[in-house]
Parts: C-alpha cells; structure tokens; sequence
C-alpha cells in the first residue's frame, strides 16, 4: 500500500490528497501486521505534508494512551514536512503533539516513537518521496532530535512506567531503543542515567558501550 501511496505522491499534485487522507486516520493496533499499518500511518502523513495539503483537525479525546500518541506522531511527521511553512509556523502548530508526547507518566511516548521511526527505516519509500519533491522528507528524529532525546532520558529515568503493546514486543527492546538514543545524542549529564544499567543481564553491554561514545564525544 505504501507503494500506491507514493506513486500517488510522484504527481505531485495536491488534488490526490483525498485519495491519501482516508490512512491517516487508521490507526495501528496491537496485531501481527501492525508494523505494515504503521508504515503506511507514517508515509501518508509525511507526503500530505509534502504536497502542503491540509489535515482535518484531530482531538485527542482517545482512551488509549497509545492512539492519541500514535496521532501526535502523525501530526509531527506532516508538520515537519510542509517546507513551505517557517519555523515559528512550524513550532506553533507542533506544540499541542509534542505535549500529548511529553506527558511522561503515560510511559508510552518512547514506544510509539520506536515503532514509527522503525517502521521506515529499512523502507525505499523516503527515498522514493525525495526524488519526487524538491526537499527530503524529513523524520521525527531527524526533524526533532532533541525532542526525542528528552523523552528518552525520561523514559529511562522512569523505566517502571514505561508501557508497550506492539506485537512480539518486549520491554528491554524499548529500553535499548531508548539507550541508543541517548548514545547517539546524549551529553555527558547522560551518563549518570546510563550507569543505572550496566549491571543490567539484558542491557549492560549496550549502557557501557553508550557511556564510552559520549565520553568520546565530550559533549557537556
């Protein structure tokens, strides 16, 4: 389906954004297939945002935790890639998702992040998307690096709340996302959330590895 959704985007003519707006309202659940429908969640809010179509305004009225985060995502991949607003535009219409994501006693922003980002990371259609636009489409972590850190540190900090519902998912896989994060990002303040988990059977080799890269980086 991501396919057809890109084929669609290679026109780029914003008039077949009605024929992609009906995917970003599905949201994925907790099945098998859920990384498929993750993916086509994630590409069709990035072209919207490529084709400088508008999306229908949505509340996060959702019991799930895991749905209004999933929603926010979606919002932040489209506003990152509408190239044709500036930064200040950018940042204001963020804010409300980036809030619903920051909400760190929900333990879920971590997880969903994960399960977005992943879900595009070994895909040919981002790549597909920047030979049909003039700029690259952008993702959460490369758009809002900074943003993904903190929510990390938080999510390590807190690892007792941190949820997941993701199919085949265990709760080390997040927290070794999470650690990976702040071993690409993290400043030397990081280290000390770090060496709660070098002791850790699961996770330790990564923790360590973690505190040498920042160390070696020296950012403070």
């Amino acid at each position: 389906m991501h396919c057809a959704i890109t084929d669609l985007a290679s026109f780029k003519d914003p008039n077949v954004a009605k024929y992609i707006e009906k995917w970003i309202s599905i949201l994925p659940k907790n099945e098998s297939f859920s990384h498929d429908v993750t993916q086509v969640f994630v590409i069709s809010h990035m072209v919207l945002g490529c084709l400088k179509s508008a999306i229908p305004t949505r509340e996060y009225i959702s019991e799930s935790d895991f749905d209004n985060a999933f929603l926010a995502c979606g919002e932040i991949y489209y506003w990152l890639n509408r190239h044709d607003l500036n930064d200040v535009t950018k940042s204001h219409n963020l804010k409300k998702a980036w809030d619903i994501l920051n909400q760190h006693d929900k333990g879920v922003a971590a997880a969903v992040i994960m399960e977005c980002e992943n879900s595009i990371r070994n895909s040919d259609s981002p790549r597909h998307l920047l030979r049909n636009f003039e700029k690259e489409p952008v993702t959460i972590l490369c758009g809002s690096c900074e943003e993904v850190l903190e929510i990390c540190r938080n999510a390590l900090v807190n690892k007792d709340k941190q949820r997941y519902r993701m199919y085949a998912r265990e709760i080390s896989e997040i927290l070794s996302y999470e650690i990976a994060i702040l071993s690409n990002l993290g400043k030397v303040s990081d280290i000390l959330i770090l060496k709660e988990f070098v002791n850790d059977d699961t996770l330790g080799r990564s923790a360590i590895d973690s505190i040498k890269k920042i160390e070696e980086r020296g950012y403070l």
